[in-house]
């Protein structure tokens, strides 16, 4: 609620006693990392950012992947936005064929939300990519040679689709509106 809502140094301190151990439960701490790691980026923290997303990456590989989809998203914010692109770009490949396995459309939308600046990232240094996906996943390419501005088009065009229907849904813009404002917030680029 804090972190969507900006208010960073409450999430801070509401994190504490997970993280002193006092409070746990089946996904207590492994999905608090991530939440506190882009708490941390929007603070301009960024050695606290890295020590919560190696704490969360580790966490995090010992789970189903396809229940946190978001949660690998935030920890992409931090490859993102310490231009690590390359392991951005594998925790993508990773995770990208459980969108299809899910029916948690939110954790779909944050996860190609923070896909969308990934490749954004991309685009200024390459013009192509290999990427290793499934053959039945909707973004396959046989050769496995994509045009990095295809992807993010494709992908726009998806986020807007979602944004839309959850706007619709909700009655207001949070989805086309306030969510991307957060996540350049986390990312630095506001």
């Amino acid at each position: 609620y804090w972190l969507l809502n900006s208010d960073f140094e409450k999430v801070l301190e509401k994190a504490v006693p997970i993280l002193e151990g006092k409070m746990a439960c089946g996904s207590v701490p492994k999905t608090t990392y991530p939440k506190i790691c882009m708490a941390y980026m929007a603070l301009d923290r960024l050695e606290d950012a890295e020590k919560n997303y190696k704490k969360g990456a580790k966490a995090l590989q010992k789970v189903p992947d396809e229940q946190h989809l978001q949660h690998q998203g935030q920890l992409m914010t931090y490859l993102i936005r310490t231009h690590k692109y390359t392991s951005a770009l594998k925790i993508f490949e990773k995770q990208f064929h459980f969108l299809q396995q899910t029916m948690r459309y939110a954790e779909i939308y944050h996860f190609l939300l923070v896909s969308r600046h990934l490749f954004e990232g991309l685009l200024v240094k390459k013009k192509t990519i290999s990427l290793k996906l499934p053959e039945n996943d909707w973004l396959h390419q046989a050769d496995g040679q994509y045009n990095v501005q295809t992807l993010l088009d494709i992908l726009i065009a998806k986020i807007n689709d979602l944004a839309t229907q959850f706007d619709a849904r909700n009655g207001n813009d949070y989805f086309s509106k306030q969510l991307p404002a957060f996540y350049q917030k986390v990312l630095g680029l506001t």
